[in-house]
């Protein structure tokens, strides 16, 4: 007799077309362009992902030197990596990191970004 723990698929006929499908492994892996912008009047962050982990736009925060971001995507219904960033900032750049799932969780990364910041113009 077949007791079944959890996460067991019992092996019955109707479970024989039942096959794992692991996460796609190229989904998410690879170069992409970030922009940010800091809105130093109001602590505001607004920025987007274009690349692998694109398209997904960026809003949060920013202050005494941290940075909070959460990922959204362009498209809600494209299913796409979301998540959140965290970083560093200093004058002449943004060190940071981001973690990301597919809406499923089926797909799960983490990513390292740096960023130079711009010269204002005048």
């Amino acid at each position: 007799m077949y007791i079944p723990r959890d996460g067991d698929v019992p092996n019955a006929k109707e479970w024989d077309g039942v096959k794992f499908r692991g996460d796609d492994a190229g989904m998410g892996v690879g170069d992409g362009a970030m922009t940010l912008v800091l809105d130093a009047a109001t602590g505001r962050v607004s920025g987007t992902i274009e690349g692998t982990a694109g398209p997904a736009v960026l809003y949060g925060s920013f202050g005494d030197g941290r940075l909070a971001v959460t990922i959204a995507r362009k498209d809600a219904t494209d299913e796409g990596l979301t998540g959140t960033g965290v970083g560093l900032v200093t004058a002449d750049k943004i060190e940071g990191s981001m973690r990301l799932a597919e809406s499923n969780a089926r797909v799960v990364r983490t990513a390292t970004f740096t960023l130079a910041m711009a010269k204002p113009t005048p």
